[in-house]
């Protein structure tokens, strides 16, 4: 699939909004640039806020959007915790112990100091909890790529969405040029009374029907950009060259012969990779229930203080588990983990069907675009220009303009849909397949 990297072009800036969004702030703040009396800003003020905000999207001018994602910024978080868990988990446990016996001249005070020895050689418990950490890291690794993933396809298709009102706001501006001829001529024709009153109102129903269609998209042009500022902290969406070049590129991806395949999908796709992560941290669970199993041998210094003297010395502590608990544990580990290894097979299982009916349903969206939809439109099309030169030389005509022209609106809509569900289908394909940005299945 060809898709031009549009994402990374695309530049945030704040919107009027938010910079009286900051000024308030300020003002609760106790900022004295601001008079509380007028709520406006001071000159001195304003100069700062301007230079703030200019500051920030300076910063901000090559932010990945992706990264502004409430889930992409939930799934780094949990990384960054996996990381920190990580590193606790590679040092080696150190026990300290402080005990006071007797009173007065008979008070003693005994410290023990004491560590793993299996940890000190790199195995033991230790080294269970060591790489069931590294599983975990490994997990949210997977979640952050699956999340970015996710976005980003998410993304594609709010782009799809504008560009399609964009892109029919534009046909309608077009065909409502192309019309303004025959309609002013209509309008002569009636102050001399050569039209009949019913043709005259049904073409001005047609008229206000395409204007009412062109504010619809209005609406539907600020709740797109809304969305956008929303999900992905834009406020003025893309350009729109650069989304037309952008939605234009997106084709089906040809259909090749492995694209079902179960090793393929569990290599590269996301969400797959964080069901097989997801296994692996439970056969790690079970491996580190089992290392609790064993004994841990525990050396080290232990000194004695009293009144009058002090001794040093050895220690060694032997801790053996409880067989009955440490063996129940290892039991529900076990459970777990073949839980895991069930919902990742079912996965992989329903990846296949959802990549066998996206292909269908692309296929299905590209043939009846190209097929049947575009050829109705631009016959539609036709039929509109041949009817608008027959009224120009024959009023009886304006009936048969009216119809062509009702005709040629729905067309254009269907014909921005056809192509709108035809990219979506791509998209979907796209993701079932677990094909990221600039990669190839």
């Amino acid at each position: 699939m060809r898709r031009s990297d549009c994402r990374s072009k695309l530049i945030p800036r704040l919107s009027i909004a938010a910079s009286l969004l900051a000024a308030s702030c300020a003002a609760e703040g106790g900022d004295p640039g601001l008079d509380p009396s007028r709520a406006t800003l001071s000159g001195e003020a304003a100069v700062q806020l301007a230079a703030a905000l200019d500051a920030e999207l300076a910063a901000r001018a090559h932010d990945d959007p992706l990264d502004r994602v409430p889930a992409v910024r939930a799934a780094r978080l949990a990384l960054a915790q996996a990381r920190a868990e990580a590193a606790r988990a590679g040092a080696v446990p150190l026990m300290a112990d402080v005990e006071h016996v007797g009173r007065g001249a008979t008070h003693e005070t005994e410290l023990m100091v004491a560590l793993d020895l299996a940890a000190l050689a790199g195995g033991g418990r230790q080294a269970a909890l060591r790489a069931q950490a590294q599983a975990e890291l490994l997990r949210a690794e997977a979640a952050l790529a699956a999340a970015r993933f996710a976005a980003g396809f998410g993304l594609q298709r709010v782009q799809t969405r504008f560009h399609a009102i964009e892109q029919l706001a534009e046909e309608f501006g077009t065909l409502a040029a192309a019309a303004a001829p025959t309609l002013h001529r209509m309008e002569l024709l009636e102050e001399r009374g050569w039209l009949a009153e019913r043709e005259v109102e049904a073409a001005r129903a047609m008229r206000h029907h395409l204007e009412a269609g062109q504010a619809e998209l209005a609406a539907k042009r600020a709740e797109a950009l809304a969305a956008i500022a929303i999900a992905y902290g834009r406020s003025d969406g893309a350009a729109l060259s650069e989304l037309a070049a952008y939605v234009e590129a997106i084709q089906p991806s040809e259909a090749t012969v492995d694209e079902a395949d179960a090793a393929r999908l569990l290599r590269d796709h996301p969400e797959l990779q964080v069901a097989r992560a997801k296994w692996l941290v439970a056969e790690a669970a079970v491996r580190a229930a089992a290392a609790e199993q064993w004994p841990a041998l525990l050396i080290g210094p232990k000194a004695m203080l009293a009144s009058d003297d002090w001794m040093l010395g050895g220690l060694a502590r032997l801790e053996l588990p409880w067989p009955p608990a440490a063996a129940a544990a290892v039991d529900a580990t076990r459970r777990a983990r073949d839980a895991a290894r069930e919902t990742l097979a079912t996965e992989l299982a329903a990846s296949r069907v959802l990549v066998e009916a996206a292909r269908a349903r692309c296929d299905i969206a590209w043939q009846a675009r190209d097929d049947h939809v575009v050829p109705i439109a631009r016959s539609r099309a036709k039929q509109l220009a041949a009817a608008a030169a027959r009224f120009a030389v024959d009023s009886g005509e304006l009936a048969d303009w009216t119809m062509a022209f009702e005709q040629r609106i729905e067309a254009l809509a269907a014909e921005v849909d056809a192509r709108e569900a035809a990219t979506l289908a791509a998209i979907d394909l796209a993701e079932a397949l677990g094909i990221a940005e600039g990669k190839a299945p």
